[in-house]
């Protein structure tokens, strides 16, 4: 393995501050306006203002932390500067904070000004604890859809998974589809993971995301990084400067657990079948956060994952428009009243909802665990009504 050079090492600092910047987003509502003349509603007026896209800077955060860490040391100033100011709330002031240390840490690196720790490629992120399995291809799917969202068009993605095999039928997405490019990947790929051949399918992508851009031919170290924990194999091993030089991964037959120790089993409180594909991610890392006694973590994803169910729910029945730019407390009455649901199951549900405001409001309060149960099981019975 080689050594990143401090080039290479500026390179990523600026990829995941070009990143950030990228994460700073502006949306708009509706503001009605009346004419007191007439006393009658005249056309509305387009209101707009910044904000955070909420979905992307979880994962921002920690591999921008991750990197810090492997660059500069656990115990450096950047690093504790980060932790403190960058918190895990996706909040504007958080964000420009964390960029405000990757700046600074991207210039001390450049004049030689910050002592630097031993960084091997391609191990990106250290971890204490060597992830499962299912750790490392939760987070492979997740670089995935992040990384085709950024290199390729909606339609480009669509041609992609049909012609691997991801999806069954060609597809047009753009114009179509609810979400954004990264919520129809990860849709996709998770709906695909019980078919036969899957990982070869996942070597297919990575070798057409090599040829995605009109420049030279490169390979994602993080990607490849990540597939070679699953058991991936690089077909030839080349310089990316030689002209035959082959991105190609040799997939395994299945995808096995790389640690080679039995994983840790995790009691789940929630288990329901046929959940959407993107309800389902989230609900896998609550059972997770619950069973390590994450209190606050699993309170926000607990209100997260309200928030989501909604709009999909009255997605389904082609409603979800009544919910743009409202609060969830007001969405949860619409949901409510559309679906038809007892007041009783709502009352188990607004105190979920009202965990996961207190978490959200300060990484200061500490969440009681007995309250954290009790709001899980209040989303579970949400979510079997609803589902």
């Amino acid at each position: 393995m080689t050594n990143l050079s401090k080039e290479e090492k500026i390179a990523k600092l600026e990829s995941l501050i070009n990143e950030g910047k990228s994460l700073f987003i502006t949306r708009a509502y509706k503001q009605q306006e009346y004419s007191y003349d007439i006393y009658e509603e005249s056309s509305p007026r387009i209101e707009y203002y910044s904000d955070v896209n909420h979905d992307a800077y979880p994962g921002w955060r920690v591999d921008s932390l991750a990197i810090l860490k492997s660059f500069l040391g656990e115990d450096s100033i950047y690093v504790k500067e980060f932790e403190h100011n960058c918190k895990s709330e996706s909040t504007e002031n958080n964000l420009r904070q964390g960029l405000g240390t990757l700046e600074a840490a991207r210039k001390g690196l450049n004049e030689n000004t910050v002592p630097e720790e031993t960084f091997v490629v391609p191990q990106s992120v250290e971890v204490r604890e060597k992830p499962n399995q299912q750790q490392i291809l939760r987070r492979l799917l997740n670089e995935l859809a992040a990384k085709l969202a950024g290199a390729m068009t909606f339609n480009q993605i669509a041609k992609i998974f049909f012609e691997s095999g991801i999806i069954d039928t060609p597809e047009k997405p753009y114009g179509k589809y609810p979400g954004s490019k990264s919520d129809y990947v990860l849709e996709k790929l998770l709906a695909s993971q019980t078919k036969d051949g899957f990982p070869e399918m996942l070597s297919t992508i990575q070798f057409d995301l090599c040829y995605a851009s009109n420049g030279p031919l490169i390979s994602d170290k993080d990607l490849v990084y990540l597939m070679t924990l699953l058991g991936y194999k690089q077909k030839v091993l080349k310089s990316e400067d030689d002209p035959d030089w082959d991105p190609s991964l040799i997939p395994p037959i299945i995808l096995t657990n790389t640690g080679g120790q039995k994983e840790k089993e995790v009691h789940k409180r929630i288990m329901i079948d046929n959940l959407p594909p993107n309800i389902t991610v989230l609900i896998d890392e609550l059972n997770d956060n619950l069973d390590r006694n994450n209190s606050n973590a699993s309170a926000l994803l607990i209100r997260k994952i309200l928030t989501m169910s909604c709009f999909i729910s009255l997605d389904k029945i082609e409603k979800s428009a009544e919910l743009e730019e409202k609060e969830l407390n007001e969405a949860l009455s619409i949901t409510q009243k559309e679906l038809k649901i007892s007041s009783r199951v709502m009352s188990k549900v607004r105190s979920a909802k009202w965990l996961g405001d207190s978490a959200n409001h300060s990484y200061k309060i500490k969440i009681n665990e007995s309250d954290v149960e009790v709001a899980a099981t209040g989303l579970r019975i949400f979510l079997e009504e609803i589902f």
